[in-house]
């Protein structure tokens, strides 16, 4: 069994992107545990629509799911992990902005709300570390860091 686990991973779910060429879930399960991996992220482009057949696939192959979104502007690339319920609301709320706000910058959205979340970004919208120093954050770092090394989450976590 592998620790290794990709936390970008597309879908045939990334609307635009996603249907020429993107995996099935099942294809992507199939892979992971041909692969020896005992997890599967998803993270599709601005949104989490595959998250319930996600669920449903990773349980039949015996996978711990990795939900997650890969927030895309024509500037800005940042992949959203949820470490807990209050970052699958942060998450749901950044999908929701991205859709609502004509103006959308994901730096300004994460921010003011990157509570619960671990962030993989490739940010050209301006100086990342201004941008945390400006709004504090209330919980984890703007960067991606490995919480409890060696703890994995409980299912539900």
């Amino acid at each position: 069994m592998s620790d290794f686990v990709h936390l970008h991973v597309h879908s045939a779910y990334s609307l635009l992107g996603g249907a020429a060429g993107a995996s099935s879930l099942e294809a992507l399960a199939a892979a992971a545990v041909e692969r020896g991996m005992t997890a599967l992220a998803l993270t599709d482009s601005n949104g989490v629509y595959g998250a319930m057949d996600f669920r449903r696939v990773t349980e039949a192959y015996g996978l711990r799911p990795i939900y997650g979104v890969a927030l895309e502007t024509p500037t800005a690339h940042a992949v959203l992990l949820p470490l807990d319920r209050t970052g699958w609301a942060s998450l749901c709320r950044a999908v929701t902005a991205r859709h609502g706000d004509g103006n959308y910058a994901v730096s300004r959205q994460l921010s003011a709300d990157r509570e619960g979340l671990a962030i993989l970004s490739s940010d050209t919208e301006g100086d990342p570390d201004a941008q945390v120093a400006a709004h504090p954050p209330r919980s984890h770092r703007f960067f991606f860091r490995r919480p409890n090394p060696g703890r994995r989450p409980a299912p539900g976590e």
